[in-house]
Protein backbone atom coordinates (compact mmCIF):
# COMPACT_ATOMS: atom_id res chain seq x y z
CA UNK A 1 0.00 0.00 0.00
CA UNK A 2 2.81 2.56 1.36
CA UNK A 3 4.10 2.06 -2.22
CA UNK A 4 1.19 2.73 -4.30
CA UNK A 5 0.59 5.71 -2.08
CA UNK A 6 4.06 6.78 -3.13
CA UNK A 7 3.94 5.99 -6.66
CA UNK A 8 0.46 8.30 -6.72
CA UNK A 9 1.89 10.71 -4.99
CA UNK A 10 5.03 10.72 -7.52
CA UNK A 11 1.93 10.85 -10.92
CA UNK A 12 0.29 14.19 -8.82
CA UNK A 13 3.37 15.82 -8.20
CA UNK A 14 5.19 15.39 -11.77
CA UNK A 15 1.34 16.41 -13.82
CA UNK A 16 1.82 20.19 -11.23
CA UNK A 17 5.10 20.82 -12.12
CA UNK A 18 5.51 19.23 -16.03
CA UNK A 19 3.17 21.83 -17.15
CA UNK A 20 4.94 24.96 -16.04
CA UNK A 21 7.99 23.25 -16.87
CA UNK A 22 6.72 22.99 -20.67
CA UNK A 23 5.20 26.60 -20.66
CA UNK A 24 9.00 27.68 -19.29
CA UNK A 25 10.78 25.49 -22.05
CA UNK A 26 8.41 27.82 -24.75
CA UNK A 27 6.76 24.55 -25.75
CA UNK A 28 3.97 26.85 -28.11
CA UNK A 29 1.63 25.71 -30.18
CA UNK A 30 1.59 26.44 -34.34
CA UNK A 31 -0.40 26.67 -36.91
CA UNK A 32 -0.79 26.79 -40.64
CA UNK A 33 -2.78 29.86 -42.01
CA UNK A 34 -4.59 28.49 -45.77
CA UNK A 35 -6.06 30.48 -48.00
CA UNK A 36 -6.61 29.27 -51.52
CA UNK A 37 -8.61 29.85 -54.22
CA UNK A 38 -10.45 26.22 -55.25
CA UNK A 39 -11.34 26.04 -59.15
CA UNK A 40 -11.79 22.79 -59.72
CA UNK A 41 -13.15 21.16 -56.54
CA UNK A 42 -13.93 17.91 -57.55
CA UNK A 43 -9.92 17.70 -58.33
CA UNK A 44 -8.69 19.22 -55.74
CA UNK A 45 -10.67 16.84 -52.62
CA UNK A 46 -10.19 13.57 -54.66
CA UNK A 47 -7.18 14.08 -54.95
CA UNK A 48 -4.84 16.63 -52.72
CA UNK A 49 -7.36 16.88 -50.19
CA UNK A 50 -7.67 12.79 -49.50
CA UNK A 51 -3.79 12.90 -49.44
CA UNK A 52 -2.88 15.52 -46.94
CA UNK A 53 -5.07 14.94 -43.89
CA UNK A 54 -2.39 11.36 -42.89
CA UNK A 55 0.64 13.50 -43.35
CA UNK A 56 -1.03 16.51 -41.35
CA UNK A 57 -1.95 13.59 -38.46
CA UNK A 58 1.99 12.18 -38.53
CA UNK A 59 3.26 15.43 -37.69
CA UNK A 60 0.64 15.62 -34.93
CA UNK A 61 -1.20 18.37 -36.28
CA UNK A 62 -5.30 18.87 -36.58
CA UNK A 63 -7.57 20.45 -38.66
CA UNK A 64 -9.38 23.53 -36.60
CA UNK A 65 -11.23 25.40 -39.48
CA UNK A 66 -11.47 23.73 -42.63
CA UNK A 67 -14.55 25.83 -44.28
CA UNK A 68 -15.74 27.82 -47.68
CA UNK A 69 -17.66 29.98 -45.49
CA UNK A 70 -16.23 33.53 -43.98
CA UNK A 71 -18.38 36.23 -42.11
CA UNK A 72 -16.08 39.07 -43.83
CA UNK A 73 -16.12 42.10 -41.68
CA UNK A 74 -13.17 44.20 -43.24
CA UNK A 75 -10.98 44.50 -46.23
CA UNK A 76 -11.13 42.39 -48.97
CA UNK A 77 -11.60 38.59 -49.28
CA UNK A 78 -10.07 36.98 -52.45
CA UNK A 79 -10.68 33.56 -51.65
CA UNK A 80 -13.20 30.61 -51.88
CA UNK A 81 -11.91 28.15 -49.24
CA UNK A 82 -9.73 29.08 -45.82
CA UNK A 83 -7.83 26.42 -43.38
CA UNK A 84 -6.25 26.25 -39.99
CA UNK A 85 -4.13 23.85 -39.18
CA UNK A 86 -2.80 23.20 -35.39
CA UNK A 87 0.36 21.12 -34.47
CA UNK A 88 1.85 20.60 -31.35
CA UNK A 89 4.60 23.62 -32.24
CA UNK A 90 5.75 25.23 -35.07
CA UNK A 91 9.17 23.13 -35.87
CA UNK A 92 6.58 20.24 -36.37
CA UNK A 93 4.23 22.80 -38.68
CA UNK A 94 7.63 23.21 -40.49
CA UNK A 95 7.92 20.04 -40.39
CA UNK A 96 4.81 18.95 -42.18
CA UNK A 97 5.56 21.62 -44.88
CA UNK A 98 8.53 20.59 -45.75
CA UNK A 99 8.52 17.02 -45.35
CA UNK A 100 9.12 15.09 -48.09
CA UNK A 101 5.55 13.28 -48.00
CA UNK A 102 3.61 16.71 -48.78
CA UNK A 103 6.44 18.23 -51.04
CA UNK A 104 5.39 15.02 -53.57
CA UNK A 105 1.45 15.99 -53.46
CA UNK A 106 1.71 19.71 -53.28
CA UNK A 107 1.62 20.05 -57.42
CA UNK A 108 -2.28 18.55 -56.74
CA UNK A 109 -2.79 21.28 -55.29
CA UNK A 110 -1.52 23.64 -57.82
CA UNK A 111 -3.63 22.21 -59.91
CA UNK A 112 -6.63 22.66 -58.42
CA UNK A 113 -6.35 25.79 -57.22
CA UNK A 114 -6.06 29.40 -58.93
CA UNK A 115 -3.47 30.56 -55.70
CA UNK A 116 -3.03 29.96 -52.31
CA UNK A 117 -1.19 31.26 -49.64
CA UNK A 118 -0.04 29.51 -46.75
CA UNK A 119 1.78 30.59 -43.37
CA UNK A 120 3.10 29.06 -40.54
CA UNK A 121 3.06 30.83 -37.29
CA UNK A 122 3.34 30.29 -33.64
CA UNK A 123 1.00 30.41 -30.65
CA UNK A 124 1.03 33.98 -29.21
CA UNK A 125 1.48 34.21 -25.53
CA UNK A 126 0.35 37.91 -23.97
CA UNK A 127 3.19 39.35 -21.53
CA UNK A 128 2.63 38.49 -17.91
CA UNK A 129 4.00 41.91 -16.97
Amino acid sequence: MKKFLLSFNLVILLSVFLTPLEALAGNKKGYALIQINIKNHELFFSTYGQKVPPIVAKYGGKALVATPAVDLKEGNWNHNWSVVLEFPSKKKALNWYHSKEYQKIVHLRRKAVDYSNIVIVEEFSAPTN
